[in-house]
């Protein structure tokens, strides 16, 4: 990866991240977090995992991309989205009413 695509989706994993605290600190239900953001999160640490686990082993700490590890595994463990790759939330949520 270049320098330039690193901080593309350094940015991105932070704004995911934050989604991470506001639902762990004001207790949002994990099933919303993944209808929102599900499948961007799993489709970033599938493409970087790898990477991950090199600069871990590079830095010798875990610390790096620790809470977007976490997100993701608690997605895959708990699956509640209504949404999937052959559903968006834009058919799944047809109905919806405020």
């Amino acid at each position: 990866m270049d320098v330039s695509t690193i901080a593309n989706v350094a940015t991105a994993i932070t704004v995911i991240t934050g989604g991470v605290f506001g639902w762990f600190e004001v207790r949002h239900p994990l099933s919303m977090v993944d209808d929102m953001m599900g499948g961007i999160v799993r489709v970033t640490w599938r493409k970087l995992e790898r990477y991950v686990a090199h600069d871990r082993a590079r830095s010798g700490s875990q610390k790096g991309w620790e809470w977007f590890q976490w997100l993701y595994e608690q997605m895959e463990k708990h699956h509640r989205s209504k949404t999937s790759l052959r559903i968006g939330a834009f058919e799944a949520h047809r109905d919806w009413k405020p």
